[in-house]
Formats: C-alpha cells, sequence, structure tokens
C-alpha cells in the first residue's frame, strides 16, 4: 500500500452506521482535521447538534445533493479560515464570490429537496474518506 494511501486512511477512520439513526455528517474542523459523526434521527436535534460544531448562526451553502453549514458571523466571532473545508467546497461547484471562503467548523450533508440526507458518497470520495455503511446491506 501506498504511504500516501495509508496516510489518508489512518486520517480518516472508517464509520460504521445504523438505520435507526439521523443522517452522517461530515465536520471539517479548521486544523485540518476531520470526524464523521450520526447525527440524531429528530430534526430539531440534528439542527441544535449542528448549530453545537458550527458555534453560531448558521448559513447553508447549497450543491446540487449536498449542503453545508458554517457560522453566518464568522468574521464577527474570529473564526480561523478552513482550507480544508473550502477546497473540498471549491470541487464539489460552490462558487463564492472572491473575497469569500469558508472559516470555522463546516459541516457537510447530503440533501433530497429540503430534507438533510448522510453526506453523499462523492463528497467522501472527494474528502478521501472511507466509509463501510451497514444500511445498505442485505441482513
Amino acid at each position: 500500500m501506498a504511504r500516501r494511501d495509508r496516510a489518508r486512511r489512518d486520517r480518516w477512520p472508517a464509520v460504521r452506521t445504523r438505520a435507526d439513526t439521523g443522517p452522517v455528517a461530515l465536520i471539517v474542523n479548521p486544523d485540518g482535521s476531520a470526524l464523521l459523526v450520526v447525527l440524531p434521527a429528530d430534526e430539531r436535534e440534528t439542527a441544535d447538534a449542528i448549530h453545537a460544531v458550527v458555534g453560531g448562526d448558521l448559513e447553508g451553502i447549497i450543491g446540487p445533493d449536498w449542503c453545508a453549514y458554517v457560522d453566518e458571523h464568522y468574521l464577527r466571532h474570529e473564526r480561523p479560515a478552513n482550507s480544508v473545508a473550502d477546497h473540498l467546497a471549491r470541487q464539489l461547484g460552490w462558487i463564492a464570490h472572491p473575497a469569500d471562503y469558508l472559516c470555522g467548523s463546516v459541516v457537510f450533508l447530503g440533501r433530497r429537496g429540503s430534507r438533510e440526507t448522510d453526506v453523499p458518497m462523492h463528497v467522501l470520495a472527494f474528502a478521501g474518506v472511507p466509509i463501510q455503511d451497514d444500511r445498505r446491506s442485505d441482513g
């Protein structure tokens, strides 16, 4: 196994999910660390959990089948720049204003209509995250 592949696998621990939980989210922190978490099934609890991670009023970034949440007032709260999340969002098609960049912890999810879903596999692939999803098994 190539050193780069081994380092990437060590950086992104595999997560097993359960069918009776809420959506799986990817949290990308300003220091470049990231975490896959299973959010609560209740929509209100999910929003509260995202708010706790972001640390401020939520601003959504919307893609075709994904969304990301950031602190709307990142400058006022002096959040550090998040180059990893910014790069990921731009790779996924986010078109920012010239002076815009993502700051603070960023929560990536999937979306279907107005509903949050598991972060899509292609988002995880761009981020280099391996995942084993038990919800897709027959057993």
